[in-house]
């Protein structure tokens, strides 16, 4: 009995560890920031490219609610550096998000229907 709750102890941590972290900080990023103040606020990015002049993007994929434990409702979010200083930063929308996050509104959107009663 006590393996078996062990088993769905562990296994709750790995489920929760493996969501996205909840959306709460980034409306606190601002132009200016160095990029240290920025991990520290919103954590470590899930990738970043280097660009010309000293210049990077940082992306980050961020749960839209606190409840979001299975990663369905996440959007991705950019910060663009120059010389270390933020100098913009926003919600991704480039086509790829796009179909994303159209396929995770039809997936929902059919199972919700299959939940839905049948009419008599």
């Amino acid at each position: 009995m006590k393996l078996k709750i062990g088993i769905v102890i562990a296994l709750s941590f790995l489920i929760v560890s493996c969501a996205a972290p909840y959306n709460k900080n980034f409306p606190l990023v601002e132009k200016g920031m160095t990029l240290s103040e920025v991990t520290e606020l919103i954590g470590k990015p899930i990738s970043a490219e280097s660009g010309p002049d000293d210049s990077k993007i940082l992306y980050y994929r961020l749960a839209s609610s606190p409840l979001d434990t299975d990663g369905s409702d996440t959007r991705e979010y950019f910060v663009v550096s120059l010389e270390g200083k933020v100098v913009g930063y926003g919600e991704r929308t480039d086509s790829i998000t796009v179909m994303r996050e159209a396929r995770q509104f039809t997936a929902a959107w059919n199972a919700a229907k299959l939940m839905a009663p049948k009419p008599q």
